[in-house]
């Protein structure tokens, strides 16, 4: 995608470069025998420059540029593949069936991430990532004391609202965390484009992080907080 776009990109450079010239020439040309369609065709070009100018200030785009195509539900899903090949993101497609797709995308930092169109929801693409904690941070969180667990929790769970995401936390029936899940849903719109995409993408990826420090911080504290056990 990355290669056609460049070739699209100069050739429609190349053709505008010609238009330029030539039009220049012609005008050259013209002043040079004195030719009495000099001044017309000056006026003209000027008509045609001051209109360019008012359509790209009403419309964002070139006079004539093509228009991208608009993301909808029958084309959002070859659309985020494309964009995610773009980024050079590792792809994985999943066959859920509570999904029309699925993908299991893997970021640059290793942390994974998943993007979906849920059936449920099927106007909607959902972002998301689920958080496993290691084995050793559930065994000291299952040895605290049911209050400063609970002062744990409520430390992580301060921390992903401020990222701005819905979160989960799974806990046990002891009062131990065993797993946070992140999830943003975005509307198949034509907001929903390349750049927006990979910005949700970002974000999510760095809340994920987050969410990963703030466990590990919690826990760390708490290890340090806890006398040793006596023998």
């Amino acid at each position: 995608m990355g290669w056609k776009s460049f070739f699209q990109g100069l050739a429609a450079n190349i053709v505008s470069a010609i238009l330029i010239l030539g039009a220049g020439a012609v005008l050259t040309i013209l002043q040079a025998t004195h030719s009495r369609w000099a001044e017309p065709t000056l006026y003209g070009m000027a008509g045609i420059c001051l209109m360019a100018i008012i359509i790209f200030a009403f419309t964002g785009r070139p006079i004539l540029s093509k228009k991208q195509p608009q993301t909808t539900v029958e084309n959002v899903e070859s659309n985020i593949r494309a964009w995610l090949d773009y980024f050079g993101l590792g792809v994985q497609k999943r066959v859920e069936p509570e999904a029309h797709f699925a993908f299991l995308v893997t970021c640059r930092s290793g942390i994974g991430l998943f993007v979906a169109r849920p059936k449920a929801r099927d106007h909607y693409v959902v972002f998301g990532s689920n958080i496993e904690l290691a084995a050793e941070h559930r065994d000291v969180l299952a040895h605290l004391p049911k209050e400063k667990s609970g002062r744990i929790l409520e430390e992580i769970a301060l921390e992903l609202a401020k990222t701005g995401v819905g979160y989960n936390l799974e806990i046990q029936p002891d009062g131990t965390l065993t797993k946070i899940s992140l999830q943003r849903t975005v509307p198949i719109t034509s907001g929903l484009n390349q750049d927006t995409f990979i910005g949700y993408v970002d974000q999510l990826e760095s809340n994920t992080q987050v969410a990963r420090e703030a466990v590990r911080l919690s826990v760390d504290s708490a290890k340090q907080q806890t006398p040793p056990a006596s023998h």
